[in-house]
């Protein structure tokens, strides 16, 4: 009952290798890895308050089965980007280029942040930060909608 390894990553002399087998065991690829360094990264929000209609950040969020949770707020994640005066920009964050504005949202499609001209949202494109740092942080979408 014996099962053959498909993949496997072996250091030899201080290099990190990963040799690819066929189905029978025999080997077909030698690839050399580089050498990485995991750093987790740091994980931020801030969250529009649904009835105060404020934005701020919080002390603490809850945690059910892995999803976060903030009762009466709506959870905005830092994109890991920041504009051209190094301020930290969020998810639903309004930028300007010239003066155009321009929203940041998370695309599930493509699995990653995007901007798209508020008058035009299906005009996205990626968001990155060769974009960001030319562009200005001008608030949040919630802070920018007329209050009823």
């Amino acid at each position: 009952n014996s099962r053959f390894v498909t993949r496997a990553r072996i250091l030899i002399d201080d290099e990190q290798y990963l040799f690819i087998f066929d189905f029978e065991g025999r080997h077909k690829t030698k690839i050399t890895l580089p050498d990485m360094e995991f750093k987790p990264r740091k994980i931020k929000f801030k969250a529009w308050d649904e009835e105060s209609k404020l934005l701020m950040r919080l002390n603490s969020i809850d945690c059910n089965k892995g999803e976060l949770i903030k009762r009466g707020h709506i959870l905005l994640q830092f994109t890991g980007l920041h504009d051209c005066d190094a301020e930290e920009i969020y998810e639903l964050d309004v930028l300007m280029l010239s003066l155009e504005k321009y929203v940041v949202f998370w695309n599930e499609a493509t699995n990653g942040w995007h901007i798209a001209p508020i008058v035009n949202l299906a005009d996205s494109r990626s968001f990155l930060s060769d974009s960001a740092i030319k562009m200005r942080r001008f608030g949040s979408y919630y802070q920018l909608q007329p209050t009823s």
